[in-house]
């Protein structure tokens, strides 16, 4: 084994190359800028303030060298590594997560381009970094939010001793081949990522695969391969309506309309022929349409919604597709997993092993937006001994309503609700509390929980506060009725305009402890510049938190995540479930 982890800053490749470890105990593993630090006897950011970023490239490139003189080793790099430097002969694994375009924040880790705020440089370095790493790239393991010990799903992974049903890869390289050759039997050849002629030739090295060969565009029709076709079991052919000479040939016809209503139209004029229904779905009354669609034929009829996204930054609709795996949602042909085309509507391989593991007439879910960063599908998952798979559902408060009965029908079982949608949820149930965070259905009624107070009790004990401590709330109305259950005599200030919204400060001098609870949001303003807060508290935990931002102004300020308080209430969250889980 000869294996590099490339990734960017923050994403976990250290982390996971400890879990690694722990697949592969035979095998030595390096972490480079660790090498480094203990080759040269100072610290990474020693080395970039007393020496330059060219200084430590050199010294990047001679450990490197020295390391892949191993027989079998497995290698993390740093994210500003030179990817070129990396020979053909290493298998190179792009350790991705899906809050990577959000943007990472760090207080200990040196800076490239102080001339730019620490959000600006990482984006810079991203926009720069992204293309080389999926270039190079042997394939993209999707790394899940939350996963921060061994895991038996990301073993299999990376053992590579999994199977794919009933699902379609779609093939980036033909090195992926070689790489999985005994894990997934479906797989898609797309005309648009291969000619003709490699695509006919994989298909005869893999006589034993099942091939979905998509038309995406337009290619010579009387090539030998679709001759081929007609003449192989295993292979079928997929191809746009847009695409009126390769309709009479294919196998299955799709329909990929940006607009739902005219694609909806297209799938009643096919006849005789699978349907493959890709539309841009732009709110549940169309998700609900077309999964009404699916479910009257399933055996010829495929749905697959789509997010538009030019209006929305994440997926809406992969937690949909994650249903369709395994239990009552299994009954239609074609499925897809993420591979090195990275459809982020798509769900990663990991939560398609994840969901083989479960018969999904019920689910879980976490609901808010944005809910991509979440950690509750992995957190809960551990916390319920996986005995309920969760998904995170994309919901606002102006659209709660519609989704949220939507996913009743679909068997919804228990829900994790995220700010802003704490109230909506509670009157929707018709809750005794004014806001909840737990919902879980009960016999013919949902009953709610908010377990809030208790991670706030958690994260807050962690600084040291009494009544003499100033303490400065800066934003979050949803939270400050807790918040001051614990600490009475907080002072809470608006951080759209810095007003007094609750309590009254005793001093004008700077608070002792601020608790950031304000959201990333265009009207979010700092504190007054004077303040000097010697313990920052965020309610976040997300590396692009406002909070972390904050704290990184504030050198002298301990920084505290939000970490603490959503394991504690996350596990209190699971607790209420379990009473009704364990008696369905």
């Amino acid at each position: 084994m000869k294996k590099v982890f490339i990734g960017h800053r923050g994403v976990g490749k250290t982390e996971l190359l400890k879990r690694h470890q722990s697949y592969f105990p035979n095998i030595q593993h390096f972490d480079l800028d660790q090498v480094i630090t203990d080759g040269e006897k100072q610290s990474v950011s020693d080395l970039f303030t007393t020496h330059g970023e060219a200084y430590f490239r050199n010294l990047e490139k001679k450990y490197f060298n020295q390391i892949i003189e191993n027989v079998s080793f497995v290698l993390s790099l740093g994210a500003g590594f030179n990817t070129d430097l990396i020979p053909a002969d290493l298998e190179v694994v792009y350790v991705s997560r899906r809050t990577d375009t959000d943007g990472r924040l760090f207080l200990n880790r040196p800076r490239l381009n102080t001339e730019l705020s620490p959000r600006e440089e990482y984006h810079q370095r991203f926009g720069e970094r992204e293309p080389k790493f999926r270039l190079k790239a042997d394939w993209i393991y999707h790394l899940p939010e939350g996963v921060d010990s061994p895991d038996e799903i990301e073993k299999t992974i990376f053992q590579k001793n999994f199977k794919i049903k009933n699902v379609y890869w779609t093939l980036n390289n033909e090195s992926e081949l070689l790489l999985f050759p005994k894990c997934s039997k479906s797989i898609e050849l797309r005309t648009d990522l291969f000619d003709l002629d490699t695509i006919l030739r994989i298909i005869k090295k893999c006589p034993e695969d099942h091939f979905l060969v998509s038309i995406r565009n337009q290619c010579n029709e009387n090539h030998d391969l679709f001759k081929y076709i007609k003449d192989v079991s295993q292979v079928e052919l997929d191809s746009d309506i847009e695409f009126s000479q390769f309709l009479e040939a294919a196998d299955i016809i799709s329909t990929h309309s940006s607009d739902f209503e005219l694609g909806f139209k297209q799938t009643q004029d096919i006849q005789r022929k699978h349907i493959k229904f890709c539309p841009i779905v732009t709110s549940f009354d169309e998700l609900k349409k077309g999964y009404l669609w699916q479910r009257e034929d399933p055996v010829q009829r495929s749905f697959l919604p789509r997010t538009d996204f030019l209006q929305n930054k994440k997926s809406l609709w992969r937690w949909y597709r994650q249903l369709q795996f395994s239990g009552q949602f299994n009954n239609q042909k074609i499925n897809f997993i993420q591979s090195h085309t990275d459809m982020d509507d798509q769900p990663s391989l990991y939560e398609y092993l994840k969901s083989q593991n479960h018969d999904l007439k019920t689910f879980g879910a976490v609901l808010g937006n944005p809910i991509h960063h979440s950690r509750t599908p992995v957190e809960q998952g551990k916390n319920l001994d996986q005995k309920i798979y969760f998904v995170a559902v994309p919901l606002s408060e102006s659209n709660f309503n519609q989704g949220f009965q939507f996913l009743k029908q679909l068997g919804l079982k228990c829900a994790a609700v995220t700010a802003p949608l704490k109230t909506v949820a509670a009157k929707n149930v018709h809750s005794n509390l004014s806001a909840v965070n737990s919902l879980v259905a009960s016999m013919d009624q949902w009953i709610s929980e908010s377990t809030d107070d208790e991670g706030l009790k958690k994260l807050i004990e962690t600084a040291e506060i009494d009544s003499q401590t100033k303490v400065a709330i800066w934003g979050g109305q949803g939270v400050l009725e807790s918040i001051q259950k614990v600490i009475p005599h907080t002072v809470a200030y608006s951080s759209r305009d810095g007003t007094v919204k609750r309590g009254q400060p005793t001093d004008t001098s700077s608070p002792d402890i601020v608790i950031w609870a304000a959201p990333k949001h265009e009207t979010t303003k700092w504190p007054p510049t004077d303040w000097q807060p010697t313990v920052i508290i965020d309610l976040n935990y997300t590396d692009d938190s406002l909070g972390l931002e904050y704290a990184g102004q504030q050198p002298k300020a301990v920084y505290k995540s939000g970490l603490v308080m959503f394991q504690a209430q996350a596990k209190k969250q699971a607790d209420f479930w379990k009473k009704y889980l364990d008696n369905k």
